[in-house]
């Protein structure tokens, strides 16, 4: 296994996570209150969908570790996990510049400056 592999399963998780339209739909909600934290209920009214469901999406994106929560009496406040985002956005504009970018010493990693495998 290449040592990009558990990032990029990694990455793969967090997209399959938030293309459910719902979960982004949520995420986006999140990220516009950045400074505030919601519950499943209000989250579900916003969404306009039932709170189980919310519930479990919340938990996915949870797991996936893009939103945070904390037990607040009997509601489950959840926020954006903005770090996490910031490391997922980084991951994939790197991973853009390994795919998609000409490697300027033709894949001779001895030759290259960083001595960094990018194959």
């Amino acid at each position: 296994m290449g040592k990009d592999e558990p990032i990029l399963y990694e990455l793969a998780a967090v997209c399959r996570a938030v293309a459910d339209r719902n979960r982004s739909r949520a995420l986006r909600v999140l990220l516009s209150r950045k400074d505030e934290a919601l519950s499943v209920g209000e989250l579900a009214k916003i969404l306009k969908i039932s709170q189980s469901l919310t519930s479990i999406n919340m938990k996915i994106l949870k797991a996936v570790g893009v939103v945070d929560s904390r037990k607040d009496g009997n509601h489950i406040l959840y926020r954006i996990n903005e770090q996490a985002i910031a490391r997922y956005w980084k991951i994939g504009f790197d991973l853009y510049d390994k795919m998609f970018k000409p490697c300027p010493y033709g894949f001779e990693c001895m030759e290259c400056p960083a001595k960094k495998t990018c194959a």
